[in-house]
């Protein structure tokens, strides 16, 4: 990952952390719940897109490995650690929990 890359990913996550403090402040003084999702949407699509610079940064690592590799056993291993990062991305939240009281 480039030098400029890194620090667009930080300076993000960092207005990210802004936002989310900014929800926790609209959570506290009682704001409307429509609202806050909206907000929550956006830090999610901030979110996402930083996820997808970061993964391709990784496919990127990956191939190399993969392509260039004499050893099976690490080709493999790449193989399965992209499979974990698929699955880690694309899970859903399930909560099974009880809402919080009003």
């Amino acid at each position: 990952m480039l030098l400029e890359e890194r620090r667009e990913i930080v300076r993000r996550l960092h207005i990210s952390e802004g936002h989310i403090r900014a929800v926790a402040a609209m959570v506290e003084s009682g704001q409307p719940c429509e609202k806050v999702l909206h907000q929550l949407g956006a830090i999610r699509a901030a979110l996402a897109e930083v996820s997808t610079w970061l993964l391709t940064c990784q496919v990127e690592q990956s191939r190399e490995i993969i392509l260039h590799s004499p050893r099976l056993d690490e080709q493999q291993e790449e193989l399965t650690r992209l499979g974990d990062l698929y699955r880690v991305l694309t899970q859903l939240p399930i909560s099974h929990g009880e809402y919080p009281n009003e």
